[in-house]
């Protein structure tokens, strides 16, 4: 990110689950229209869960934003954001579901900086969640 002075390479590794780690079965959605309207530059994304299942129960998220960052916040915004799209998506295909709603996201997050190599470490990981 740049700034009028400064330039600052900073990259977060996010990650929440769902409340009571329930598990959601999305194949095909798009956060795009949620990370888009926030103050960061998403790097990669995925849903983390079983693989043998194809299910989720949390999600990571690698970024890259400034200093000036109200992380709280952040999390709030993506947490209802996304949840609405769940929520929409899980509405919208109910009949081949076996759930008819997105129950939310758990109050916690985890958060941590990614530097240097570990940057494509992280990507890597977050790609075969």
């Amino acid at each position: 990110m740049k700034s009028a002075h400064s330039v600052s390479e900073l990259y977060f590794h996010l990650t929440f689950a769902t409340k009571g780690r329930e598990r959601y079965e999305i194949p095909n959605i798009n956060f795009d229209s949620v990370f888009e309207k926030l103050p960061i530059k998403v790097i990669s994304w995925n849903f983390g869960g079983s693989k043998e299942f194809e299910d989720f129960n949390h999600i990571h998220i690698l970024f890259e934003s400034n200093i000036f960052l109200d992380i709280p916040e952040l999390v709030r915004r993506i947490k209802i954001g996304t949840s609405k799209k769940l929520d929409k998506y899980i509405t919208e295909n109910a009949a081949e579901m076996m759930c008819y709603e997105f129950n939310g996201w758990q109050i916690g997050y985890f958060i941590k900086t990614v530097g240097g190599n570990s940057i494509e470490k992280v990507k890597n990981y977050i790609k075969h969640q």
